[in-house]
């Protein structure tokens, strides 16, 4: 979803993720996979293959409430959250059992804790798998408009699509394929110099898995953790030209069937490019002026997010993460907040929009977008 926080440490070519730091680290990953999945219901390749047929989508576990949730029908705690705030009043707003924000009935199957849960359009990713023989695609566009006060210089980026695939091979785990942008265009426009330039291509992808570590027990939260491997499968403007590991650990407190509030660490090994003036230029020729530096970094990031849901068919999210910088071209911390609604057509079917915007005074940055997802 949407918020991130970032932060980037040049590091020496030892510790490069194309060298033995990072494929030790990927290593682990697929050590413990290999190692926990019999005793956490983590599934590996084989197990994708010989999966049963997908459940009925209204009674999977695929809701932020995890396996044990289950319909609004029932008293207080028929769903999995914070039990020790439950209130038996159904004519109290904070009724342990109430659908949405405006307490509007739902059927069964339009339940809060049954809709399709997605990872977009907010930064921070949702902490429960999409359940046991279960698809999901997300899909998006996002413009994002910078201008950095210290350089003068103006960027406009525009991503399509923005894909992730997701497959449930149990209740707990679920394998991943994201393509961090798809198709990328950068206009870049140096003001101070009166020099721009434009680059487009496709950006890379990453291979990964989601696990729940811990399910919630009242005010023990949820715990998730995503695992991610950049494929250097893009074109030579956007790729980082190396395979880049990271990991991200999310928890996630469900307090009503109308909100849940949640938030994720995580650090990520990038080598990536970055596109930056060269004023020293004699005659600056376009885009000659402009050279792309492969900057290898540390990144981590702090978000936190709430969702609430407003009716049957609408929710939204509100979100604030921050990503920190140190050693590369730019080692300014990045704040920001953003907001954005979810539209429901089908408990199956979801579109989003979003829009955000950075905090700091030395750079304004505006970006929005919108996308749409499914499960079968």
């Amino acid at each position: 979803m949407l918020f991130r926080s970032e932060f980037t440490i040049r590091l020496p070519q030892h510790l490069t993720p194309s060298c033995a730091f990072g494929r030790r680290l990927m290593g682990l990953a697929l050590l413990a996979t290999l190692i926990l999945g019999p005793r956490a219901g983590l599934a590996g390749p084989l197990d994708v293959l010989s999966s049963g047929p997908a459940p009925v989508l209204g009674g999977m576990a695929s809701s932020t409430a995890g396996p044990s949730s289950q319909s609004g029908s029932g008293g207080p705690g028929a769903y999995t959250h914070i039990t020790s705030t439950d209130v038996a009043d159904p004519n109290r707003f904070w009724y342990t059992n109430r659908p949405n924000i405006f307490n509007q009935r739902v059927p069964d199957n339009w339940d809060a804790m049954k809709l399709i849960n997605t990872d977009r359009p907010d930064f921070t990713d949702v902490a429960t798998v999409v359940g046991k023989g279960v698809t999901q695609i997300e899909t998006g566009y996002t413009y994002d408009d910078r201008y950095d006060h210290t350089s003068s210089t103006w960027t406009q980026t525009n991503t399509v699509p923005e894909s992730l695939l997701r497959y449930g091979t149990s209740d707990r785990f679920e394998w991943r394929m994201k393509w961090l942008g798809g198709y990328t265009n950068v206009r870049t426009q140096d003001n101070a110099n009166n020099i721009g330039a434009t680059q487009q291509g496709l950006s890379d992808f990453t291979l990964g898995f989601k696990w729940i570590v811990f399910q919630q027990e009242n005010w023990r939260p949820l715990q998730t953790i995503v695992t991610r491997l950049g494929v250097p499968a893009g074109s030579t403007n956007f790729s980082a030209d190396t395979i880049q590991p990271g990991i991200s650990y999310i928890y996630n407190w469900q307090v009503r069937k109308w909100w849940f509030t949640r938030a994720s660490t995580g650090v990520d090994w990038i080598r990536g490019p970055e596109l930056i003036s060269n004023p020293a230029m004699t005659n600056p020729v376009m885009p000659a002026y402009f050279n792309l530096s492969q900057d290898s970094s540390v990144q981590g990031f702090q978000s936190w997010s709430n969702y609430f849901q407003i009716s049957k068919r609408l929710g939204m999210f509100a979100e604030y993460y921050v990503v920190f910088h140190k050693g590369a071209a730019d080692n300014r911390p990045a704040n920001f907040h953003d907001y954005g609604w979810y539209i429901y057509a089908s408990p199956n079917l979801q579109f989003d929009i979003r829009i955000g915007q950075r905090l700091e005074h030395s750079v304004s940055e505006f970006f929005t977008g919108a996308g749409v997802s499914t499960r079968f």
